[in-house]
C-alpha cells in the first residue's frame, strides 16, 4: 500500500478547516467529492451545475452517473445556494471578475495553506486523497474490476501501485490453472532414468 495516504482524522481536519473559510468552500466541496466518488480532482474541478441533479442525488462525470450521498447532497445544495448563478460547481472569482472553476495551480496552492492551518504534514495533496479513496474501497470489499470501471484505468496492474500486488488473485489464478492443465511429471512406460 501506498505510504502518503490521508488518515480518516485529517480528511477531517483538513473539510473543517476548508468550510470554515469561505474563500476555500469550493476546495473543501472538491475534495469532498474526489474522497467520496473517488474521482480525480482535475476531472472534477471542471463539473458544472447542469451535471448534478440534487432531485435523484446523483452526478455525471467522466460518461457516469455517480450517487452523491446524503452528506455530499446537503453540502451541494448549500453551494449551489451560493453559486448557482454561473455554471461552475467549484467556483472562484479572477481578479477580472469573471468566475471560472478551480484552476489546477489553485487547487495545489490552496491544498497546501488548508494542511499547513490545519496542522496536517506536508505533502498531503488531492492525488493522496483520491489514492486514500480507493484504498479504503478495496479494503471495504470493492473489487479491483468495480475500482477499474470506477476511475477508467485499463489494466489491473495499474492498481498495483496503489494497493500492492494482490497475493490472493495471484494465488487464485494459479490454483484456476492447475485445475484446467493438469501437468504430470509421469515417465513413459518404455523410458528409463537416465533418458529424463
Amino acid at each position: 500500500m501506498k505510504k502518503s495516504l490521508w488518515s480518516p482524522e485529517d480528511v477531517e481536519k483538513f473539510l473543517e478547516v476548508a468550510f470554515s473559510d469561505f474563500r476555500y468552500r469550493s476546495l473543501g466541496l472538491l475534495a469532498s467529492y474526489v474522497y467520496e466518488l473517488g474521482q480525480r480532482h482535475g476531472k472534477l474541478r471542471k463539473l458544472e451545475w447542469k451535471n448534478v441533479d440534487l432531485e435523484t442525488s446523483s452526478v455525471v462525470t467522466n460518461g457516469l452517473s455517480l450517487p452523491l450521498s446524503e452528506n455530499l447532497k446537503i453540502m451541494t445544495e448549500q453551494q449551489k445556494g451560493d453559486w448557482d448563478f454561473q455554471p461552475y460547481v467549484f467556483a472562484y472569482i479572477r481578479d477580472d471578475n469573471a468566475y471560472r472553476p478551480l484552476s489546477e495551480q489553485s487547487i495545489v496552492t490552496q491544498t497546501r495553506r488548508i494542511v499547513e492551518k490545519a496542522g496536517l504534514q506536508k505533502g498531503l495533496t488531492m492525488k493522496e486523497l483520491r489514492d486514500t479513496s480507493l484504498v479504503e474501497m478495496y479494503k471495504e470489499g470493492v473489487s479491483r474490476y468495480e475500482l477499474m470501471c470506477l476511475t477508467g484505468v485499463k489494466e489491473g496492474a495499474a492498481l498495483d501501485t496503489l494497493f500492492g500486488v494482490d497475493p490472493i488473485a495471484a494465488y487464485n489464478a494459479i490454483k484456476e490453472r492447475n485445475t484446467i492443465k493438469k501437468l504430470t511429471l509421469e515417465r513413459d512406460e518404455g523410458q528409463t532414468e537416465r533418458d529424463c
